[in-house]
């Protein structure tokens, strides 16, 4: 099982294809979690190819409500980490997950 489950709420589609691009550039041994609150919805070419767990709210349920849905599904399955991400984040380096490991590593 991946270590890390990355979860997206999105409200618009705008910025996601960006935003998984980069990621999977950018991050190995993952999955992403996605509740999509959005009018006209993710493109399924997207789903297919990026996105491990999709759920689609029939209203909006927000970004708190959302995120703990997403949470909560992870944590059920077991994931180690869980990363709630806002979608309009561009990664830029794939240190990124070992620098937010390290930073919040028990230092004692």
């Amino acid at each position: 099982m991946p270590e890390l489950a990355v979860c997206v709420p999105i409200i618009q589609t705008s910025f996601i294809k960006r935003y998984l691009e980069t990621l999977y550039k950018y991050t190995k041994d993952f999955r992403v979690f996605v509740c999509d609150q959005s009018l006209e919805g993710m493109d399924s070419s997207l789903i297919r190819q990026y996105v491990h767990w999709y759920t689609r709210p029939y209203h909006n349920l927000g970004f708190a409500k959302s995120a703990n849905e997403l949470m909560w599904t992870a944590y059920r399955q077991g994931y180690p980490y869980i990363a709630v991400v806002n979608d309009d984040v561009e990664y830029i380096n794939s240190a990124w997950w070992q620098g937010m490991k390290d930073e919040f590593a028990d230092k004692t």
